[in-house]
């Protein structure tokens, strides 16, 4: 399992790939000997890191921006690289905590599609959201009253704290 904050924490000097390459720190094995005498061994693994970064920033689609400074990059990428971090560990269940908090609606229309892709990697993900159209847009399962997300947008409380009577009957 893995897990993005409200709050963004990179790395803002290192580049976008750096910061991804730490989020694989979990996994990997310390060495002091190798990583200090720079064997073959450690040159492999610092390689399949590298890779690691690579096809995660594909899967986010920042690939573009692999070698910039986090520091540099919008606060909606900022968010996909937080993301990003956490897919480098390889995990099987994804938390987002509010990732499209303070985003624009491109922001988070582009959230949205990120979030359908890990989906279909197969990384199941476990969303924790205020932004009720993201959550519409993209959810199977809603737990508010637990309930499929037909019921959760008919139910009266829902609608009135969450969802606003505009929304009655959508």
């Amino acid at each position: 399992m893995a897990r993005t904050f409200q709050k963004t924490s990179l790395f803002p000097r290192l580049t976008v790939r750096e910061n991804v390459m730490i989020g694989q720190q979990a996994r990997l094995v310390p060495r002091v000997w190798p990583a200090l005498a720079r064997t073959a061994a450690q040159q492999r693994e610092l390689t399949a890191v590298r890779e690691r970064a690579s096809n995660v920033l594909d899967l986010v689609a920042m690939s573009a921006v692999l070698d910039m400074e986090a520091r540099t990059l919008s606060y909606g990428e900022q968010r996909h690289l937080a993301i990003a971090i956490a897919l480098a560990s390889r995990p099987a269940l994804l938390l987002l905590d509010e990732p499209a908090a303070g985003l624009t609606p491109a922001e988070s229309r582009r959230l949205m599609d990120l979030i359908e892709r890990i989906r279909r990697s197969g990384v199941t993900v476990l969303l924790v959201e205020h932004d009720m159209k993201v959550v519409m847009g993209i959810c199977d399962r809603i737990v508010v009253l637990e309930g499929a997300p037909r019921e959760i947008r008919q139910h009266p409380d829902v609608i009135r704290v969450y969802l606003g009577d505009a929304t009655a009957g959508a």
